[in-house]
């Protein structure tokens, strides 16, 4: 049964890490879905999100010049998650953290796919959390409003 996007970005703790996977709108129309990272905040009417792609190489080069942000692609091993198959793994972008409500959210989620929670806070181990953490927190390319938010 697919529920309404809203109802399901709703169910999301706002304070907890999570996984959601969803078809951004503000990509370009043949953009296939990704995952993002729900990384916790303090305010539980926003959620803040980081993409998870398989383009590490791309966004090592997009960010060659600038070793701090270099530095806040979060890498994950083939497996970390099981729904990450990449042979060549995955990365989250923490430089790309944005803070939005679950209004706006659902405004940028292609209604046709809807959105999926694909994994939670459990399912992250004590080294990714303070991982991910740290590299919103040290991005250079990260607001300071987001990073105080930060739970």
């Amino acid at each position: 049964m697919d529920l309404p996007v809203l109802f399901v970005l709703n169910t999301i703790p706002s304070d907890k890490f999570s996984i959601i996977h969803f078809k951004d709108l503000r990509h370009k129309k043949d953009s296939p879905a990704h995952f993002h990272v729900l990384v916790p905040i303090k305010e539980k009417s926003f959620l803040c999100l980081c993409i998870i792609t398989k383009q590490f190489f791309t966004m090592k080069n997009l960010y060659a010049d600038e070793e701090e942000a270099l530095n806040s692609l979060v890498h994950l091993e083939t497996g970390s998650f099981k729904f990450l198959n990449a042979p060549q793994g995955s990365v989250i972008n923490c430089n790309s953290a944005e803070l939005l409500t679950r209004e706006q959210l659902e405004s940028h989620i292609d209604k046709k796919i809807g959105v999926q929670i694909k994994a939670f806070e459990d399912s992250f181990t004590e080294d990714l959390k303070f991982k991910i953490k740290n590299a919103v927190m040290d991005s250079p390319l990260v607001k300071g409003f987001i990073k105080n938010m930060i739970a």
